[in-house]
């Protein structure tokens, strides 16, 4: 089913929130399950371009060498390599060791593994992979600052909406809708054969 149909009869209808959360997941599994609603990406991945408390120190040789994050998961990353490292035969495979993230205020040590090489509008890319033996508690700190990243931007792009500042009072319908929801039962009057209601 290509994407264009999953769109065609995707359902319309309303979440009742007060069914709880359960429920609630439950009901919105079930309709990506029935659109086979999936991305092409296993891990959530945070773009980190413009993360300046988020960086990849590498060790070689007798330098110590910055590069750019790109993007962060808890099983690889993206970064943009500086010039100095351009003349290096990098590839496929090739293990980094003595490899440093810097996130936020936490470090953490670890090695990656070369998965692919790159070359784009923005320089020379090096996609890497956590290597296999990364423990836990490595992978526990990526994760959770990816987390708090996507969070972070996410109530920021909610509160950079604009505040709705309608004045429902104005509105005929709300007032009409205030009026017959308080009363307690239907006029006699307007309920006579042959009443026209205005």
């Amino acid at each position: 089913m290509s994407y264009s149909q999953n769109f065609q009869t995707l359902e319309n209808s309303v979440i009742d929130f007060s069914d709880g959360i359960e429920k609630v997941s439950e009901r919105i599994q079930n309709i990506l399950t029935k659109t086979n609603a999936k991305g092409r990406r296993q891990y959530i991945r945070a773009n980190l371009m413009h993360d300046k408390d988020a960086a990849l120190f590498w060790n070689h040789g007798s330098k110590m060498h910055q590069l750019k994050l790109f993007d962060l998961s808890s099983v690889g990353m993206a970064v943009k390599i500086p010039a100095g490292l351009e003349s290096l035969i990098i590839a496929k495979n090739y293990i980094l060791q003595n490899v440093t993230l810097r996130l936020g205020t936490k470090q953490v040590v670890t090695e990656a593994v070369v998965f692919a090489v790159k070359k784009t509008e923005q320089g020379t890319i090096w996609v890497l992979l956590l290597a296999p033996q990364t423990s836990a508690a490595v992978k526990d700190e990526i994760r959770q600052y990816v987390f708090k990243t996507i969070e972070d931007k996410m109530i920021l792009s909610i509160n950079e909406e604009r505040k709705d500042d309608t004045d429902y009072a104005q509105l005929d319908y709300y007032n009409f809708a205030a009026k017959t929801k308080s009363k307690s039962k239907p006029s006699t009057f307007s309920s006579q054969p042959g009443h026209n209601f205005s």
